[in-house]
């Protein structure tokens, strides 16, 4: 089986050594360059997971919330990455769409439909919000 990566708090600078280790090769010496090199692919990293960790956690609340079975968080897990990307940035599908797709995979709509609504709403937040791409 393999092994589940933990996120904790020493993750980023756990991240952060790693690539430090890894730039003073390239830099030949240079720690100062080594050190902004490792800062920066440090901050694109947290920057690029924002969206993410915060879907997870959403997921992680309602379903305990809701009761759901750990071993059922799977599916919504996967309902929030999609709705975020379909719904939320690309508008190529609607909400119901979203909600009806999965509940013929075996996710509950209420527990969807409350998950999509907190996704909305932390999503579309301007500190987690990414850009949208432009339609042509």
């Amino acid at each position: 089986m393999p092994l589940k990566r933990q996120r904790g708090l020493t993750t980023n600078i756990r991240y952060r050594l790693k690539m430090y280790a890894v730039a003073i090769g390239k830099a030949v010496g240079n720690e100062q360059l080594a050190m902004e090199y490792a800062i920066a692919l440090s901050e694109a990293r947290s920057a690029g997971a924002q969206p993410f960790n915060v879907a997870r956690n959403i997921v992680e609340a309602v379903c305990s919330q809701a009761g759901v079975p750990r071993g059922h968080w799977g599916i919504y897990y996967s309902f929030a990455m999609v709705y975020s990307a379909r719904v939320l940035r690309d508008e190529t599908w609607t909400h119901d769409e979203a909600i009806n797709h999965f509940a013929r995979l075996g996710a509950d709509p209420a527990v969807s439909n409350r998950i999509a609504e907190a996704l909305t709403r932390a999503i579309s937040a301007p500190e987690v919000s990414s850009p949208k791409p432009k339609k042509s």
